[in-house]
């Protein structure tokens, strides 16, 4: 087999990403670039998640179900922002919050990409990098997704 072939009949065996943990990782990435503490408040996110989901955070504590997770996701971004030094004016564009800074953060993303917890379930790893200037944080996300598609545990660590 040459290597082009083995390239796609690998490629072919791997399993698809869920697009739940793309969508989450795009959103998450978006308002950390516009440092929006409320981003995961919306239904979109809500919908993502079930509602006894786990949420392992960066600092090691676990929070359960979609609410914690939630205001815990929100507060995240905000941390990133303070850490950064991101600050919002509420009197620009009609009293809505801009952040000053944020436009200058540059967020990456890789992933999802496939792997087997300890018990060998499927899990999914997304690794973020955010830059500005001499400042750079680097996260790893883990993921499991259940069989009705919705995000049943995850974990944030530095990377």
């Amino acid at each position: 087999m040459s290597e082009s072939e083995s390239s796609a009949f690998s490629s072919r065996n791997e399993p698809s990403p869920p697009k739940v943990i793309s969508a989450l990782a795009r959103l998450a990435a978006e308002a950390t670039a516009r440092a929006d503490f409320n981003w995961a408040r919306c239904e979109e996110v809500r919908a993502m998640l079930a509602e006894d989901v786990v949420y392992r955070t960066i600092e090691g504590s676990r929070v359960r179900g979609r609410d914690a997770v939630i205001e815990k996701m929100c507060e995240s971004v905000e941390k990133v922002a303070r850490r950064f030094r991101l600050k919002t004016s509420d009197t620009r564009q009609g009293g809505k919050a801009v952040p000053e800074r944020a436009s200058r953060v540059k967020v990456r993303s890789e992933g999802p990409t496939a792997a087997s917890d300890e018990k060998g379930r499927e899990i999914w790893i997304v690794h973020y990098a955010f830059d500005l200037l001499l400042v750079k944080i680097r996260v790893k996300e883990t993921f499991r997704v259940d069989k009705t598609g919705v995000i049943k545990a995850f974990s944030r660590a530095r990377a």
